[in-house]
């Protein structure tokens, strides 16, 4: 898989992005950075390429029947080129990175409700 990175190369690109979507020098906590790996890493994980892909209607027919015969007659190398192609195919343009961009900056952040715990508090000292 292409997801394969270390710790710091990941927080690296949390803070990339963070700047990016909410501009230089705001805090990054470990919670932010955290939910935005995980955005990350779902956005890019490798079950998800082929419903990402913008094709057109010919990549589309040329495809289908492509992989059908390759799964067909157990072709591999066909499907690594289909699934390459598909991946590579996403990145054109950086309407990927845009549409990434795009998920961080409308997610909502998710804030608990702790007013049951309060209520409790009492209870369970």
């Amino acid at each position: 898989m292409f997801n394969k990175k270390n710790k710091k190369e990941k927080e690296a690109e949390a803070i990339g992005l963070r700047d990016q979507i909410f501009g230089t020098g705001q805090p990054l906590t470990d919670e932010t950075t955290e939910n935005m790996q995980k955005i990350i890493e779902s956005w890019l994980d490798d079950r998800f390429i082929h419903s990402k892909t913008r094709l057109t209607n010919n990549q589309i027919i040329a495809l289908t029947l492509l992989k059908t015969l390759a799964e067909k007659y157990k072709i591999t190398c066909i499907k690594e080129i289909i699934d390459n192609f598909c991946r590579y195919k996403l990145s054109e343009g950086g309407e990927s990175s845009k549409e990434l961009v795009s998920i961080l900056q409308n997610r909502p952040e998710i804030i608990p409700d702790n007013t049951f715990m309060d209520k409790i508090k009492a209870f369970t000292r």
